[in-house]
């Protein structure tokens, strides 16, 4: 006979579940009106849903635990069925601890999603794999100073030969020193060196060159807890990124500025939660012809817990970006507004029900890549 430990999936180590996500997009394809009507698309709305199984995995053995995580989910549109397509999430780590004084981890990802049309003005799908291999040790060199290194290599590849100017390769090192206060506080300053390599060189103007760069970001990093109920997270520093060519008859495309992200939350009741974030970085890997975004940005993020099984969260965000390092989109400045709410049923506790409401809305000093949208989701997760 089964134990009931073995009922419960291995003591509730391992995990199996479904998930199922309707949702209705009012611009599937991010595009003003009149871009729209001259790539002769009538309705700019569609729904469709996603199917989703999974397994996951959560095992402790001894001081080490190792993590793993699979899912594939199969989407499918009503109107425009180019866009149908199969995915994956996949995850593997092992986080690891010898002695009192050595831990880390090591560890790797894969994704497969549909390409985002925020930045491409057009109507022809593109699915994007993405890999990254990682490891990182931190040693404790006394109780309050904690020494720390990591490696990781990204890998990007699209399925659309027009976006695979995108493919990239990005190989990172990171090093950091970290004081901590006996109060469980932090301080420390830490180093990224990245280099970014492109299979595929882009040609502007009749003149073909390749995008590689090297990256090195230089922060002052802040965890610290003001009082029982306030919290502050900060990242503070300068980002300097060399392009190994430049584009002649273009302006230099070579970025040297300061960056910063400070995270701010505060708990007034158990219940109530509010985040504030302020930012100015350097976006992540984005659909826009090799080039990188510089994002200044400020968001409001608050939670309620209506009930034990019951959440409300929601968001107001407002961002202007600024588009560097490309010279077909150097003169790029854009405005993003978007506001969204989700509320959150845990009916049991294997069992999920989320309902969502976002909008947003761009407006560019670019002619005609304005867009609006309003999306509006549901979905249900079941795990066993």
């Amino acid at each position: 006979m089964h134990s009931p430990e073995a009922l419960a999936l291995w003591g509730d180590r391992l995990e199996l579940y479904g998930q199922e996500t309707l949702v209705h997009d009012s611009n599937i394809f991010r595009l003003s009106d009149t871009r729209a009507s001259a790539l002769g698309i009538g309705t700019k709305s569609d729904s469709y849903y996603v199917t989703t199984v999974g397994v996951n995995l959560d095992l402790p053995v001894s001081r080490q635990r190792f993590r793993a995580g699979l899912a594939l989910n199969e989407s499918r549109f009503d109107r425009y069925k180019q866009l149908n397509f199969g995915g994956h999430d996949a995850n593997a780590a092992w986080l690891w601890q010898f002695g009192n004084d050595w831990s880390g981890d090591l560890g790797y990802t894969s994704t497969k999603t549909l390409a985002s049309f925020t930045n491409v003005l057009t109507i022809v799908p593109s699915t994007v794999e993405a890999e990254r291999a990682f490891a990182s040790a931190a040693y404790l060199l006394t109780p309050r100073w904690r020494l720390a290194g990591g490696i990781d290599e990204r890998q990007r590849r699209y399925s659309d030969p027009a976006r695979q100017v995108n493919d990239v390769d990005i190989a990172g090192l990171d090093a950091s020193v970290t004081y901590l206060t006996p109060r469980g506080n932090s301080i420390g300053l830490a180093h990224r060196t990245e280099e970014g390599s492109f299979p595929n060189s882009q040609t502007v103007g009749g003149l073909t060159f390749n995008n590689a760069y090297t990256q090195q970001t230089t922060t002052v990093v802040l965890d610290w807890t003001i009082t029982p109920k306030s919290h502050l997270n900060m990242r503070a520093g300068t980002v300097s990124r060399e392009y190994d060519s430049q584009v002649p008859g273009f302006a230099d495309r070579d970025f040297d500025s300061s960056t910063a992200r400070v995270v701010y939350d505060w708990s007034p009741t158990e219940r109530f939660t509010l985040s504030a974030v302020a930012l100015k970085e350097i976006s992540a890997l984005e659909d826009i012809e090799t080039s990188f975004v510089l994002i200044k940005g400020f968001a409001l993020r608050p939670s309620w817990r209506i009930t034990e099984k019951t959440t409300l969260a929601g968001s107001l965000d407002t961002s202007r970006r600024e588009y560097h390092g490309d010279p077909t989109v150097a003169q790029r400045n854009d405005r993003v507004n978007s506001a969204a709410l989700a509320l959150t049923w845990q009916a049991l506790r294997n069992v999920q029900f989320v309902a969502s409401l976002q909008h947003e809305k761009r407006s560019s000093n670019l002619a005609d890549i304005d867009y609006k949208f309003t999306l509006i989701s549901a979905r249900a997760r079941i795990g066993f």
